[in-house]
């Protein structure tokens, strides 16, 4: 059972505008957390988990995206075996 030639093609598009809906909803809230001037100070509890967290998810998210463009491109680019 074969898969049909344009299933990846768009199983590839909706990852990417999946991706890119999150990263627009990380944005917003980073920017939120980020802009905040006085929850540092009056909520700390509150503030410093949600900072952090928000710091290791952007590193986290930069080096997946990163390492999945780099093996797509490794897996279309390379050769194929003979048969």
């Amino acid at each position: 059972a074969g898969v049909r030639e344009g299933a990846f093609r768009r199983a590839f598009a909706f990852e990417v505008f999946l991706h890119v809906v999150g990263l627009m909803w990380l944005m917003l809230g980073s920017t939120w957390c980020w802009c905040s001037e006085d929850c540092a100070q009056e909520v700390p509890g509150l503030f410093w988990p949600i900072f952090v967290v928000t710091i290791l998810y952007w590193s986290c998210l930069v080096t997946a995206i990163a390492c999945m463009i780099g093996l797509t491109l490794l897996t279309v680019l390379a050769p194929k075996p003979p048969k």
